[in-house]
């Protein structure tokens, strides 16, 4: 999924790419619709990598409280959530109130207290 992504992300900063896009679909240069898309696009394949690597931070066993760390990544989840919302604006069904979609905003959480994402799966049982 995230290979297209990048392939659409190398695309759009192509300026024979944005010319050839413009003529499809004419839009005007000012309103910075396929900036944002780019910006959008880049935060995706950052947090994609993110939570690959690993280790994430340490965790004293007696006190699994906040660190600094856990709370830059919510903020950063959170920031990405809210410019999916205002980019990729869905009108339908129930929109951006997914449950999926505000489970990321756990990750943090969840990284302090199972380490890291690729080391358990939530998904149900088939």
């Amino acid at each position: 999924m995230y290979g297209m992504v990048f392939m659409v992300y190398l695309m759009l900063l192509s300026d024979a790419f944005r010319d050839k896009l413009s003529t499809c679909f004419p839009m005007e240069e000012e309103d910075g619709l396929l900036d944002d898309w780019l910006h959008l696009m880049e935060m995706l394949l950052c947090f994609d990598m993110w939570t690959r690597k690993g280790p994430f931070w340490k965790v004293k066993r007696e006190a699994m409280r906040r660190n600094r760390k856990e709370i830059a990544a919510r903020k950063a989840i959170n920031y990405m959530l809210s410019t999916i919302k205002q980019v990729a604006d869905q009108q339908e069904g129930n929109g951006w109130k997914l449950e999926k979609f505000h489970n990321l905003t756990h990750l943090p959480r969840y990284i302090t207290m199972f380490g890291n994402p690729n080391n358990y799966n939530t998904e149900g049982g088939e």
